[in-house]
């Protein structure tokens, strides 16, 4: 029996990402923003199926995120953010596989949606460049898409980007495909495509400044020759072209409830929404080039695409320009693709923080330039030579596939030789360096429920409790943020992911477990780590720590003006201060800077202003005020109040611990 090579490998590849994901989707784990999708998802796609707005009528297996809490009477007033198609699409899944199956777990049920969908994406990649670029060109467009370390760990646990990718990239070739024969079965594939793609994300908003330019440029020298180029579009995709934004909308609308109802005003609300976290000053100041055009999302995708796939990009921006004249245009068209995601967040009001998944959307586009750029070279060989250079273009993929294994299953904190991996990008402070989006959060709580004593307590240094799913964690194991306990090491575990973030609410948290603990276990790739696990106790305390905190006597303070001032004998090691002070209803408690020194000369400025909640202080009366120091050595120490009509400075004790 005859077996079609270019016929098989169509579906071939699609499906070997896909039992690949499926293989290793219990290594991956939640990224931090899920459980409010899927609660949502639940709650809706409850809503849809059944018309009830709670769970009372659900009986049988449940999943952890039908949440009475959040139900669809929840959704239904107060939604917000993002669409929930993409949400309610993977609690389809997680009925089938989970609830009524019992094949799958309650998360990996959800999951296994990103990574079919995803597939998906690699599947349409492949069709749209075997079509333009042939067997070779399709292979390694494909190939430059599933080992891109980004969309091949994003599409285990994101529940938006490399969904909106792939309904992005079938919105455009469904599209394409429409335009060969006027097919209006594929151009309402792409106006479905387009709907769901909108009720993940609004990327999709930014599609016509791809398809209006290459549209332009495909069939503006026809429309010149022809006066009757109208006539000639068939009337079936007329139609279905006049009712394309009735049917984008309807899809939109269908899978967001929460717009049934005052469509106008929720509609607006969620546009205000993206305006708020896409537009305003720059997150990276010193990434601006002539102080406007915002260059940090270049820098990221220079540095986190792997160097083959950057090498055969660059040689498919120049195949637009030499040798290949067949299918010009539509190269024109995946450089419109690539280019407008990109540069709709490098203009000036434009911002993006952590990275580039946001706009993943450039992939594909990125993913089949690079396809094109393999044409460009068999182009330029010999016809005797082509089937040996085909094979070692796709050869020079494996050194991804090595780097993919190595760094398993941290692929989207990858950074290329370019700079040097991981631990160049951290040297050269790439703004968000080692930031696995709650990936990591996954492999510290196997070695919680592996390694830990039984009940023991645990807590997160800065994240929220529904970054993790309780259901990851062994059954005994007393989970809560309020177990934090500082100083008083109390014996929790805390828990965090470790990398280059800017959102930082908990200075002194972050201060005292990296200053004053010693791990117990680290997350690491590249030698650098991603995430760490502390004992918050006596015996994993560093050796210059293990001192018992004793309250202090030898010191002296006063009040000048607007300033506390503290004076201390000799050097000391200040861990806490208690200020006590005379309330009475005219005085404020506005926020006050903390100050230290060893000379009274040169001031360090603590982080965290007093008043702030550092540690639960048990039986604490309302007239003190407590501020903790993560082991910070100083002879002089000063509060500085905003105004003179504060509490603080009706102080009538000052009480003071050090080590």
């Amino acid at each position: 029996m005859h077996i079609n090579i270019k016929k098989l490998a169509v579906f071939l590849i699609p499906a070997i990402f896909l039992l690949v994901g499926i293989f290793t989707l219990k290594d991956y784990g939640v990224n931090w923003d899920e459980p409010f999708h899927y609660f949502r998802g639940q709650a809706f796609f409850h809503y849809l199926t059944t018309g009830e707005t709670n769970y009372n009528k659900v009986s049988g297996i449940k999943s952890y995120f039908q949440n009475d809490s959040y139900s669809g009477a929840y959704y239904l007033a107060k939604d917000s953010a993002h669409p929930p198609a993409n949400d309610i699409l993977a609690s389809l899944f997680n009925y089938v596989f989970y609830r009524e199956l019992s094949v799958m777990g309650d998360i990996e049920s959800y999951h296994l949606f990103i990574i079919l969908i995803s597939a998906i994406g690699v599947l349409a990649v492949f069709l749209f460049a075997f079509e333009v670029l042939g067997f070779v060109g399709a292979v390694v467009s494909s190939l430059s898409l599933i080992l891109y370390p980004l969309f091949f760990a994003e599409s285990h646990f994101n529940i938006k980007d490399p969904v909106q990718t792939t309904f992005f990239t079938v919105t455009i070739w469904a599209f394409w495909k429409s335009l060969q024969k006027g097919n209006w079965k594929w151009l309402l594939l792409s106006l479905i495509s387009c709907g769901l793609a909108l009720g993940t994300k609004f990327n999709i908003v930014f599609l016509p400044f791809i398809i209006l330019p290459y549209i332009a440029v495909r069939y503006l020298p026809f429309l010149k020759k022809s006066k009757n180029w109208f006539k000639k579009i068939p009337v079936s995709y007329l139609v279905c072209l006049i009712l394309s934004p009735i049917i984008v909308s309807i899809v939109f609308i269908y899978f967001w409830p929460f717009l049934w109802k005052d469509t106008i005003n929720h509609f607006v609300e969620a546009v205000l929404y993206y305006k708020n976290i896409g537009t305003g000053s720059s997150t990276f100041p010193g990434y601006l080039l002539f102080g406007k055009i915002n260059s940090y999302p270049l820098v990221w995708i220079l540095t986190t695409t792997p160097p083959w796939t950057i090498i055969l990009f660059c040689l498919g921006i120049l195949s637009l320009f030499i040798k290949q004249k067949v299918n010009c245009k539509t190269r024109f068209l995946w450089l419109l693709w690539f280019a407008v995601p990109i540069i709709r967040v490098i203009v000036p009001g434009a911002s993006i923080y952590g990275g580039v998944r946001q706009i993943m959307e450039y992939i594909p586009a990125m993913a089949l330039l690079a396809g094109s750029g393999a044409k460009l070279i068999l182009d330029f060989i010999s016809p005797k030579f082509k089937k040996v250079t085909a094979f070692v273009l796709i050869m020079f993929f494996i050194p991804q596939v090595v780097v993919l294994i190595n760094i398993h299953p941290n692929q989207n904190v990858y950074f290329n030789s370019f700079i040097g991996g991981l631990s160049g990008a951290r040297e050269k402070q790439i703004p968000f360096w080692g930031n696995s989006y709650g990936n990591v959060y996954w492999q510290l709580v196997k070695w919680i429920n592996k390694n830990v004593e039984k009940e023991a307590k645990l807590a997160l240094v800065q994240g929220t409790g529904i970054n993790i799913p309780k259901i990851q964690l062994r059954e005994d194991i007393n989970f809560s943020n309020g177990h934090w306990s500082g100083i008083f090491k109390k014996g929790e575990y805390l828990m965090e992911m470790t990398f280059d973030t800017r959102i930082n609410p908990y200075p002194y948290v972050w201060e005292y477990v990296e200053k004053m603990l010693d791990p117990v276990y680290e997350v690491n790739v590249d030698g650098v780590s991603i995430g760490k696990i502390w004992k918050n106790d006596l015996e994993h305390t560093k050796i210059e720590y293990q001192k018992p905190e004793t309250k202090i006597s030898n010191y002296q303070y006063s009040i000048d003006g607007n300033f506390i001032n503290v004076y201390f004998s000799n050097k000391v090691t200040l861990t806490r201060i208690f200020l006590h002070y005379l309330n009475n209803k005219s005085c404020k408690t506005s926020q006050a800077e903390v100050q230290s020194s060893l000379d009274g000369k040169v001031w360090t400025t603590e982080q965290d202003r007093i008043p702030v909640v550092h540690v639960t202080v048990d039986n604490l009366s309302i007239d003190t005020t407590p501020f903790f120091f993560a082991g910070r050595d100083m002879k002089y120490l000063r509060v500085v109040v905003p105004d003179g009509d504060s509490c603080f400075l009706n102080i009538s004790k000052i009480e003071i611990w050090a080590l």
